[in-house]
């Protein structure tokens, strides 16, 4: 197949798990259509303006990108959704990709023009959606607004099958995993492994020390607090092996302070704790994958007190470095545990009870979510530390589950999706006339469209994916 694919993500020269997804993909999808251009969120580097770009991430360059924003500046107003459109009406794309919040797409009618511009482009619309908490149901609207809908888990798949599954036209929602690089995210040797325990901890960290990893963002969907929490109760509960390693910024955007926060629980920096904040910048990360492997490898248990995940990839990435995994017992986190178990490894991924009381955090649309139990967590990792099928494993993942994750199995089952699924059919159309906000209504036979959301409603589809 020789097509040209436009690609809506976060910049590849950023380090987000939507751009990570993004640049994985990408470089396997790369041979299979004539050009691959990328509308980047968050761009940095040069060329400064939309051009060819020269990367060393990428297997196969150049690609063609362009930037929809700079820095951390919002992508989803209504000057830069039209700016993709127009985009989308000149190029002479036959593929669409888009990964990227479902709450924030859904803005300014966004999602019914992007129906229309692909409708008449003949392009063939494929979304990829993260769902990590319950949804608001307007938030759907971008599933029957492409013609193949797909979710990173059977979780998120059914969440949105609760709010369109009534619409009329009942689109087939497919499911495709994130994957891992097992050629970057493996075991090393367990002489290298010592030799990073005592380099990169500067001593705090002693031979007989268990260490815990978290590998995240600091912001409070993520609850890094919470680790720090489980770390001061295990050593009042006398498990004072135990230490903690945070791979995230030291301070965030919506004021979290891990220092402050360790020092309230009697934690010291360098003594029981440390965090690598000097090296991330503007949020993201400065290591290499290669070096972010190391940190994993430096640990014994990756755990993470997220209060909810699409799919999470520093699950999957410590799984394939060896590492036990600590996890909640909650969206993705909960169907990567059971697929994981399931495929032959069933101590490797162990899930942490939540409280049966929800929190509403800042910055996170109003979605009530569970915070990890602290008492039963302390339980369950003072009981796994003994165990001898847990901790660091020197093989990594086995053959089952490494083949689920494998990023060229999944690359080919995308490719295969982008050929076999189908455009939808409908009865209905409107103009753009002045813009997002701004459509003029115009009739068709039958009948006359009024309304995006009167026209949704007289909607016949054949819409079908080739997904199993």
């Amino acid at each position: 197949m020789k097509d040209t694919l436009l690609v809506v993500v976060d910049s590849p020269t950023r380090q987000t798990g939507f751009s990570r997804v993004g640049q994985n993909l990408m470089a396997r999808w790369k041979p299979y259509f004539d050009r691959i251009d990328v509308w980047a969120f968050g761009y940095s580097g040069f060329p400064g303006s939309p051009g060819t770009v020269h990367e060393n991430l990428w297997q196969n360059p150049p690609f063609v990108l362009y930037p929809a924003t700079y820095g951390n500046e919002p992508w989803y107003d209504v000057k830069r959704l039209q700016a993709l459109l127009n985009l989308i009406l000149k190029g002479d794309y036959t593929h669409l990709w888009i990964v990227q919040d479902h709450f924030l797409l859904t803005r300014n009618h966004f999602t019914e023009c992007l129906d229309e511009a692909c409708r008449r482009k003949n392009i063939k619309s494929v979304y990829y959606c993260p769902v990590d908490a319950p949804m608001n149901p307007e938030w759907a609207r971008i599933v029957e607004c492409v013609d193949v809908p797909v979710a990173y888990t059977e979780y998120g798949r059914q969440e949105l099958i609760r709010h369109v599954g009534a619409l009329p036209c009942s689109p087939q929602i497919g499911v495709i995993p994130h994957g891992v690089d097992t050629s970057i995210y493996r075991p090393v040797s367990r002489e290298e492994r010592a030799k990073l325990r005592i380099k990169r901890t500067e001593g705090w960290l002693k031979e007989d020390d268990l260490l815990l990893i978290d590998v995240n963002a600091n912001q409070r969907r993520k609850d890094p607090i919470r680790c720090l929490e489980i770390l001061a109760a295990l050593h009042r509960a006398g498990h004072t092996r135990f230490k903690l390693l945070m791979h995230m910024p030291a301070e965030s955007l919506d004021q979290i302070s891990l220092e402050s926060a360790a020092e309230q629980l009697g934690l010291t920096r360098g003594k029981e704790w440390d965090h690598t904040g000097h090296l991330f910048e503007s949020g993201d990360g400065t290591l290499a994958e290669t070096d972010v492997n190391l940190l994993y490898n430096m640990a014994d248990f990756y755990l993470t007190t997220t209060l909810g995940e699409g799919w999470g990839l520093g699950i999957t990435e410590a799984l394939a470095a060896g590492l036990t995994v600590l996890a909640p017992d909650h969206t993705a986190c909960r169907e990567i545990a059971d697929e994981v178990s399931r495929r032959g490894m069933p101590s490797r991924v162990i899930t942490l009870p939540v409280e049966k009381n929800f929190v509403c955090v800042l910055y996170d649309n109003s979605r009530l979510r569970r915070r990890v139990d602290v008492d039963r967590a302390v339980e369950i990792i003072g009981r796994v530390q003994a165990s001898a099928q847990t901790g660091w494993q020197p093989h990594g993942l086995n053959g089952d589950v490494k083949y689920w994750l494998s990023w060229d199995r999944i690359a080919h089952e995308w490719m295969d999706l982008f050929r076999n699924s189908h455009k939808r059919k409908a009865d209905y159309y409107f103009e753009f006339g002045g813009g997002l906000g701004g459509r003029v209504q115009r009739p068709v036979s039958p009948p006359l469209v009024q309304t995006a959301r009167q026209s949704q409603r007289g909607r016949t589809s054949d819409r079908r994916s080739d997904l199993p």
